[in-house]
């Protein structure tokens, strides 16, 4: 009876945990199946974010590293295609190591009643790289690169792009990856969607969001042509 028990508890555990995040692909590129994995995202987070609630995005990484650039450039891309959400962290205007503890204390007093996203970079094996994992919990900065740097949890659910195994590596690099490049795309159309279906929002047609994409990687490129 023992064994069962603990058997029981064991899988409740498992049970709670897939609860808790799910793992979503922007590698997928087909007609159908990119639209496909991107209605999932939309659907999924309708069923984590209240519908009475301001939403508040919360972008958190460096645009300077490849590695550390899924927050900042979805914040950009995402500010730029609606109005419907108020983003804290860009690419002009990065939440980082240096000013993060400046917006906790800014996110408590000035939106203590409103729903925060906080979406960031994070390291898992290689395979994996350009999959999206969103949890229904607060996001651990410096999560990219596994380390407890005492921060306190920031958000109320959180979005991480995984860019690869040994982030420290490909700070190094600094090289542009594709796969890094097309996450903050497939997460900001996927809340676009998800303003679009679910709040019947009025947003720029997502097309748009390539375009800002595109002119983005070019000016990653010319960034490191120069190096």
């Amino acid at each position: 009876m023992a064994d069962n028990s603990v058997i029981k508890q064991y899988n409740n555990i498992l049970k709670r945990h897939r609860e808790e995040r799910r793992v979503f692909d922007s590698r997928k590129s087909g007609p159908l199946s990119g639209v496909l994995e991107i209605l999932k995202v939309a659907m999924y987070l309708n069923e984590l974010i209240p519908k009475d609630k301001k939403l508040i995005i919360l972008g958190i990484g460096s645009p300077d590293m490849m590695a550390d650039f899924v927050g900042p450039c979805t914040g950009l891309l995402l500010k730029r295609a609606t109005d419907a959400i108020y983003v804290y962290g860009t690419s002009y205007s990065p939440v980082d190591a240096s000013n993060i503890n400046e917006y906790f204390r800014l996110l408590n007093e000035r939106h203590k009643d409103d729903f925060i996203i906080a979406i960031d970079s994070c390291t898992f094996e290689e395979t994996e790289k350009g999959k999206i994992v969103i949890k229904n919990r607060p996001l651990s900065p410096g999560i990219a690169i596994d380390r407890d740097n005492g921060l306190a949890p920031m958000g109320d659910i959180s979005i991480m792009g995984i860019v690869g195994k040994d982030y420290e590596e490909m700070c190094q690099e600094d090289c542009f990856d594709l796969q890094i490049a097309s996450m903050p795309d497939f997460i900001v159309r996927s809340l676009l969607w998800y303003l679009r279906l679910f709040r019947d929002e009025p947003i720029m047609d997502i097309d748009i969001c390539t375009d800002i994409k595109q002119s983005y990687k070019r000016k990653l490129r010319l960034q490191a042509d120069r190096r």
